[in-house]
Parts: C-alpha cells; sequence; structure tokens
C-alpha cells in the first residue's frame, strides 16, 4: 500500500519564504564544479562526474555525479544528480535555511519541481519531514511525501508546534506589510 501524505499548514514553517528567495536565486549565475564534465552534444546531455558543487545565490547542490538532460534549451533543463547522499540547500527570505538530502534528486526548470528519491528528507530549523520520495512544488509550494510501495517504510513528519505557530502567526503581517507597499 501506498502511504501519501499532503502537508499544509503543518508544513508551511519549511516551506512558506521558499517562493521569493527563489525566484531571486534564479536571477543569479549558475556555477557548477566537479572533478570532470563531458558534454554530449549530439544528445544535448552535459554530464559532471566526482564532487560536483552547483551554486546559484543562496542555493547549493552537493553530488556525486550531476547529469544535465536539455542543456542547450533554455529553461527546459533537467538536471539529474545521484549520491551518498545528493545535498540541497537555499536559504529562504526569513534568513533559515532550507536543507533537503536523498539518495537522487531530480530538478526541472521550467515547472520548478523538485523531486527526491531514495532516504528522502527535507528539513527546515527543528522539523524535518522523512521518505522514500518527496516532491516539492516550488511555484506552489506544495510538498509531497511517500512511502515505499511495499509500506514498510512510511513517511515521517517531526516539527514544533510552537515554530508552526509562530510561522503562521507572522504571515498575515508580513502581507499586510506587502498591502500597504
Amino acid at each position: 500500500m501506498k502511504t501519501t501524505v499532503r502537508i499544509s499548514a503543518l508544513l508551511m514553517l519549511l516551506c512558506s519564504s521558499a517562493s521569493s528567495a527563489i525566484e531571486r536565486d534564479f536571477a543569479e549565475k549558475v556555477e557548477i564544479s566537479a572533478n570532470q564534465n563531458a558534454f554530449d552534444i549530439k544528445a544535448n546531455v552535459l554530464k559532471y562526474t566526482g564532487d560536483v558543487k552547483v551554486a546559484q545565490g543562496t542555493m547549493q547542490i552537493f553530488a556525486d555525479n550531476l547529469t544535465i538532460l536539455n542543456a542547450n534549451q533554455e529553461g527546459q533543463q533537467v538536471l539529474v544528480a545521484d549520491g551518498a547522499p545528493v545535498r540541497y540547500s537555499q536559504v529562504l527570505d526569513n534568513g533559515k535555511v532550507m536543507d533537503a538530502q536523498a539518495d537522487k534528486m531530480r530538478y526541472e526548470l521550467n515547472s520548478r519541481i523538485l523531486l527526491l528519491t531514495g532516504n528522502a528528507q527535507v528539513m527546515q530549523e527543528d522539523s524535518l519531514v522523512k521518505g522514500d520520495r518527496i516532491r516539492y512544488n516550488l511555484d506552489k509550494q506544495l510538498l509531497e511525501a511517500d512511502g515505499n510501495a511495499d509500506g514498510n517504510k512510511r513517511v515521517t513528519t517531526i516539527f514544533i508546534p510552537e515554530q508552526v505557530k509562530q510561522q503562521l502567526d507572522d504571515k498575515p503581517a508580513a502581507a499586510s506589510e506587502q498591502e500597504g507597499n
């Protein structure tokens, strides 16, 4: 049995400030370093291997290997990374860091969907979501976590209620400040 949990108010702490931080990061240059890279021009695939580091603004990815599909198609690129584990980090507008890790990561630039598979987890402050698969739509700020198909790995969510309450209380104040501008 496949366990699916749609995370909403409980995980606003993880997702609520990501949107505009991510927008600013998209305007920054992308820098990729690795031990080796190869570009298959015919297949339009760029591969980086060995101690791969990707940085764009405050966003960072660390992986053993990174493949970029549709490398020459602006905005259509798909980043596929694997590692032990692949790590993702980004500083949000509220100054807090969102970290994620998994055995594999797939990021689709045009849809802004981050897919973490195999021992996946997303963390911010003392909150944590763990599952076999986590899908995070950065635009819609929708996070979905799944256990595995045979049911022996379940989704785990850990949060501090006071931090969630504070985050929810801060959102109306931030919205009124933006309306006043």
